[in-house]
């Protein structure tokens, strides 16, 4: 079988596998412009290293994507790339995500296996960087990559990609048979990015590079992708991946309703700021089927709180574990 792109999520250290919805993503758009793609994740699959990059080699694909998701698993990452490279594997590799998208320049000088590096979201630039090495196009003109070429470093111009997230496909579910028998739960993505400020806090910078620092999909959308995994996947839990859930009060309220109404009886987790915890709200958000939050307390010390400019305090944080 023959892939014109695999996307891997490489095994790394002490994470026993995720649904990477972003690769999905990227597959929904590659299929959508008639790209055959292969996703996969050797940790999340119970696959080998070795036997995941001897089928690469058989897929013989023009192009892998390989994801880097934080900075602590730089070496893992490299390690898979590496290995690749040593069983035979020569076509294109590029890397992406938040870590890469601002270490681009130590990552090509440090590692030559690595062919490109994808800055800021990767759908339509990830995408285009295919379209452009499968019809032998000059791909080094693609916009939002990093390269090297003659010992230099080089950076296309960054230009706005996704502005209308209603309008990108659900991602692609290739990952989530194997989420749902390892972890239970299917991942989601409402909006990306947020509005706030933490200054230790990669997300703004990283959405930014993209255009606009918080996008949201409206309620309805979320709640249409919703009844499909309930539907065509038997989906029970799921786990809300946006930075801030609670971006607008107002959509997450409708998105409460709209599952309530819908009867889908599911239950969720979702990401929040202490300062949008109200009891109002968490008890519509319990109704529809709430039963985890994970909660940006960060430190219970007010200077603290300033420093890292959470813009809350620390009585945000003590009312919000109350109510909750």
């Amino acid at each position: 079988m023959y892939y014109d792109v695999v996307l891997v999520n490489p095994p790394l250290r002490g994470i026993t596998g995720y649904e990477h919805i972003g690769l999905e993503y990227i597959a929904s758009f590659l299929r959508k412009n008639g790209i055959s793609v292969k996703v996969i994740d050797p940790r999340l699959q119970k696959i080998p290293p070795a036997k995941a990059v001897s089928d690469i080699l058989d897929w013989n694909p023009k192009i892998v994507g390989v994801s880097i998701p934080f900075q602590d698993y730089v070496f893992d990452s490299i390690r898979f790339i590496t290995q690749m490279r040593k069983f035979g594997i020569k076509c294109h590799i590029s890397v992406g995500g938040i870590f890469p998208s601002f270490a681009y320049r130590e990552l090509l000088e440090t590692f030559p296996q690595i062919n490109s590096v994808v800055l800021g979201e990767g759908e339509k630039t990830f995408t285009q960087l295919a379209q452009n090495i499968l019809q032998q196009r000059d791909w080094h003109q693609t916009p939002c990559i990093a390269y090297s070429s003659d010992g230099e470093t080089k950076s296309n111009e960054i230009k706005p990609t996704l502005t209308d997230l209603d309008l990108v496909p659900f991602p692609s579910r290739d990952l989530l048979p194997f989420a749902l028998k390892t972890l239970g739960y299917a991942a989601i993505v409402s909006s990306r990015g947020c509005f706030g400020r933490c200054n230790f806090c990669s997300v703004v910078p990283f959405f930014s590079l993209s255009g606009s620092k918080l996008k949201m999909r409206s309620a309805e959308n979320v709640v249409e992708e919703i009844t499909y995994l309930v539907k065509e996947h038997g989906v029970q839990l799921l786990a809300f991946n946006d930075a801030n859930f609670l971006c607008s009060r107002e959509r997450a309220e409708e998105i409460a309703r709209l599952l309530i109404r819908k009867n889908l009886k599911i239950r969720y987790s979702i990401e929040c700021r202490a300062d949008s915890v109200e009891m109002s709200l968490f008890k519509l958000l319990k109704e529809s089927g709430l039963r985890k939050v994970f909660l940006g307390v960060e430190s219970g010390s007010q200077s603290m709180l300033d420093r890292l400019k959470k813009d809350t305090t620390v009585e945000d944080n003590l009312r919000a574990v109350d109510i909750l």
